[in-house]
C-alpha cells in the first residue's frame, strides 16, 4: 500500500495534518501560563520595538541586566512583529505565535516526510512523515516563542529546493538547467541565515557538493542569492556599529553566533556577561553567606565535590556530579558505619542457565543477599532457585509467583517483599547476564548522596556489547524519546540495573503502578522523582545475553511508546 509515490504523499499530507493538530493542541491547551525564559523575552521585546517604529532597539527597563544584550539575529523578531506578536506586552507567548508556529511545524512535517520519499521510497517517506509529526521536540518547540521552528522550515525547504534544482539539471544535462532555483534556494538560505545564522555553515558545503556535481552555475546562484539577502542587514550594522558585523546585531560580538565576547559558557551565560557575574555570586555562596571558589566550564562542576569522594570525577556527568549535592543516608551517619545490608532483586523467566551464574557472582560480596522472583518459569527455574537457597541458606530467598505474568507485576511482588526485609540499599538487575555483579558495590557506594542510581549504558558515551545496529538505535531513540516527553534526566531511562535507598523505594506505591514489561522501569524512575528523589548515575557496559532468549517484544515496545504520555496525563489529572 506505502509503495505507490502518489498514496505516499496523501499519507504525508495527512501526517502533517495531524501534526498541525497536534502542535495546537499542545501549545493552547496544555502549555499555556508557562512564564517567558530569557530568549523569548528578548524576542518579544525586539519585536515590540519594530511594531512600535523604534527599530531594532532593546527596552531599556529590559530585565536582562543593564549589560550588552545578546546580539539577535533580525529575521525571527521581525516575523513576530509581522504577524502582530509585538503590539502589547504579554507574560506568555501570543496564541498567534503558537498559532504560527504550529503551521510552519506542520510543513516542516511535510518536508521532512518529502525529502525521505526522495531520498529512500514511499514507505520510508510514510514512516518519517509520522515521527516527525509526533516527534516530542518538535512538538514542544511550536509552543515557544524561539526561532527554532521558523528556521527549521527555511532550512529545510532551501535544501529541497537545491535538491530539485540538481535533479533538474541532470535531466537536461544542462549546467544552466535548475539556475531559476538555485536562486530561489540562495533566497531561502539567505533568510535563514537571518533566523539563525548557524545556516551559514550550509553554504560552503552546499558548494563543495554543487562543484562535485560540476554545477558550478548553481553554485554561483546559490551563493549570490544568499548573500544578496543578507546583505543589506550587514550595511545597517555596518552604518550603526562602525564594523563588519555580518548578521549579529550587537556590536560587540563574533560576526556570526552573537555571543558576547566576553562571556563564556551557553544559553543565558553566553547570552549576557552580566547575568553570567550574577549567576556566578549566586553559584558560588553557600546558606551561610560563605563564597566557596568555583570555576565555569564543565570541569567546574568537581568543585562541589570534596577530594577523594569519587576516584575520578571527570570521568562522571554534570547531571551525576550535580546529584551528588544530596543528603547524606541515615544508615551512614555514624561515626564508624557499619556496611549496609544490600538485597538485589533478580526477576527470572526460563533463566535455568543463567541463575547459578549470577547467584554465585552476587553472593560473592560481603554482606549482600538475593531475592530471586521467579515468574513461574516452565524451563524448570524455579526449581533451579529452590536448589541455590539450599546452598546458599540465609542468604537467597525465592519467592514463586502465581498471579498473572510480566516484568513489572515481578518487580512489584519482590520490591515490595524487600522493603519489608529491612534492607538498607535495595539492587534490582537483570538474570541474563547482561548486568555484570562487579557493579554492585560502585552503585552502592553512589547510594550514599543519592536515593536512587542507575547504573548507565550511556554516560559516557555508548556502552554496549553484542547489539546490532538497529537495537542501538532502537535503544537510544527510547532513551531520548521517554526524557524529551517526561523531562527526567539521566542518561539513562530504561536501565534495570538501579540501588535504591529503602526509604526512598518505600515512598513510591508500587501498587499503583500501571505498566508491565519494561515500561515499568521507567513509571518507576518518574515516580522517584515525583516524590523528590535524587537520582544518581553509574557509568556499566551492558553485555547482551549469551544464553536464552530476549524478551523484548512488539507489545513492550509499544507499552514502551504510550506510557510517558500516561504518566504526563495522570499527573495533569491528580
Amino acid at each position: 500500500m506505502l509503495q505507490h509515490p502518489g498514496r505516499a504523499r496523501r499519507l504525508i499530507v495527512a501526517a502533517a495534518t495531524a501534526g498541525l493538530l497536534i502542535r495546537i493542541a499542545f501549545a493552547l491547551l496544555y502549555w499555556v501560563g508557562k512564564p517567558l525564559t530569557h530568549d523569548e523575552r528578548e524576542y518579544l521585546e525586539l519585536a515590540r520595538s519594530l511594531s512600535e517604529g523604534r527599530g531594532f532597539v532593546y527596552a531599556s527597563s529590559s530585565d536582562s541586566g543593564p549589560g550588552p544584550k545578546f546580539g539577535r539575529a533580525p529575521g525571527y523578531p521581525m516575523l513576530l512583529a509581522v504577524i502582530g506578536a509585538g503590539t502589547s506586552e504579554s507574560s506568555d507567548v501570543p496564541v498567534r505565535v503558537k498559532v504560527a508556529q504550529s503551521a510552519a511545524g506542520a510543513i516542516g512535517v511535510w518536508l521532512i516526510g518529502t525529502f525521505a520519499l526522495r531520498a529512500a521510497g514511499p514507505r520510508t517517506g510514510v514512516v518519517a512523515a509520522v515521527i516527525a509529526a509526533v516527534y516530542p521536540p518538535l512538538v514542544w518547540i511550536c509552543a515557544y516563542a524561539l526561532s527554532e521552528a521558523v528556521y527549521s522550515v527555511l532550512a529545510l525547504s532551501a535544501a529541497l529546493v537545491l535538491q530539485i534544482a540538481v535533479d533538474r539539471a541532470a535531466a537536461e544535462r544542462s549546467s544552466r538547467a535548475g539556475g531559476a532555483l538555485a536562486l530561489g534556494a540562495g533566497v531561502l538560505t539567505g533568510l535563514a541565515i537571518l533566523v539563525r545564522p548557524a545556516m551559514l555553515f550550509f553554504l560552503p558545503l552546499a558548494v563543495l557538493w554543487l562543484l562535485f556535481r560540476r554545477l558550478p552555475i548553481l553554485a554561483v546562484a546559490l551563493v549570490a542569492a544568499s548573500l544578496a539577502v543578507v546583505a543589506p542587514w550587514t550595511a545597517r550594522n555596518m552604518r550603526v556599529h562602525g564594523r563588519f558585523v555580518l548578521v549579529a546585531s550587537e556590536g560587540g560580538v563574533t560576526f556570526w553566533t552573537g555571543n558576547h565576547p566576553l562571556s563564556r559558557g551557553e544559553g543565558d551565560l553566553a547570552a549576557n556577561p552580566d547575568i553570567k557575574r550574577a549567576e556566578s555570586v549566586a553559584d558560588s555562596t553557600t546558606p551561610d553567606g560563605t563564597v566557596r571558589a568555583r570555576r565555569f566550564g564543565g570541569s567546574g562542576l568537581s568543585d562541589f565535590l570534596s577530594a577523594g569522594t569519587v576516584p575520578d570525577s571527570g570521568s562522571r556527568s554534570d547531571f551525576d556530579r550535580l546529584c551528588r549535592r544530596g543528603r547524606p543516608p541515615s544508615v551512614f551517619v555514624s561515626t564508624t558505619p557499619a556496611p549496609p545490608v544490600v538485597l538485589v532483586v533478580v526477576p527470572t523467566y526460563n533463566e535455568r542457565d543463567n541463575l547459578p551464574v549470577l547467584a554465585r557472582s552476587v553472593l560473592a560480596h560481603e554482606g549482600y543477599r538475593m531475592l530471586v522472583v521467579d515468574d513461574g518459569s516452565p524451563d524448570g527455574t524455579g526449581a533451579v532457585a529452590d536448589a541455590l537457597a539450599e546452598e546458599y541458606a540465609g542468604r537467597l530467598e525465592v519467592l514463586h509467583r502465581t498471579g498473572p505474568r510480566g516484568l513489572g507485576r515481578s518487580y512489584i511482588d519482590g520490591l515490595q517483599r524487600a522493603v519489608a526485609s529491612g534492607a538498607d540499599l535495595i539492587c534490582q538487575m537483570d538474570a541474563d547476564l547482561s548486568h555484570n555483579p562487579e557493579y554492585l558495590p560502585a552503585l552502592a557506594a553512589a547510594a550514599r548522596t543519592s536515593d536512587v542510581v542507575i547504573g548507565s549504558r550511556y554516560l559516557n558515551g555508548v556502552s554496549v556489547v553484542n547489539w546490532p545496529l538497529h537495537r542501538i538505535f532502537l535503544s537510544a531513540f527510547a532513551n531520548r524519546y521517554i526524557k524529551a516527553v517526561t523531562r527526567l534526566s539521566p542518561s539513562d531511562c530504561t536501565s534495570g540495573f538501579r540501588c535504591w535507598r529503602r526509604e526512598a523505594l518505600a515512598r513510591i506505591r508500587l501498587e499503583a503502578m500501571v505498566s508491565d514489561g519494561y515500561a515499568f522501569l521507567v513509571e518507576m524512575l518518574y515516580e522517584a522523582r515525583q516524590r523528590g528523589c535524587s537520582i544518581g548515575e553509574v557509568p556499566i557496559i551492558f553485555v547482551e545475553r549469551r544464553q536464552g532468549q530476549s524478551k523484548v517484544s512488539t507489545p513492550v515496545l509499544l507499552e514502551s511508546l504510550i506510557i510517558p504520555w500516561r504518566l504526563i496525563l495522570r499527573r495533569r489529572r491528580s
